[in-house]
């Protein structure tokens, strides 16, 4: 568990730093200014996961290139999960599962939640 943590932490945060490995994160590779592609501004005002919405969402998954949805995943918080996919899908008719390498999986918009 402290390993996955510390992953997660590495994979996500990371700011180059010993601190994390030498691994630069997601988050900090997102807002670095080289990899704009990825980097999708939800509408304003919607910076919580109470407040975005199918729109911001959807935005998001129009950047990416079509090659990489296959192997897509959607990583959040179990708290990012229920307050914002699962309200919305609620609007919706639910969270779809399906079968995903043999095991029934929630969901949402085609992809399934890594948490």
């Amino acid at each position: 568990m402290a390993f996955a943590k510390k992953e997660d932490e590495c994979g996500f945060n990371g700011d180059g730093t010993s601190t994390y490995s030498g691994v630069r994160g997601i988050t900090k590779l997102l807002i670095d200014g080289n990899h704009a592609a990825g980097n999708v501004a939800a509408a304003a005002g919607h910076n919580t996961f109470l407040t975005l919405d199918n729109t911001d969402l959807t935005n998001l998954m129009g950047t990416a290139p079509a090659f990489a949805l296959p192997g897509a995943r959607w990583f959040v918080s179990q708290r990012g999960y229920a307050t914002a996919f699962c309200r919305l899908a609620a609007t919706a008719g639910g969270i779809v599962n399906k079968y995903v390498n043999g095991v029934l999986m929630p969901t949402f918009s085609r992809f399934p939640p890594r948490r």
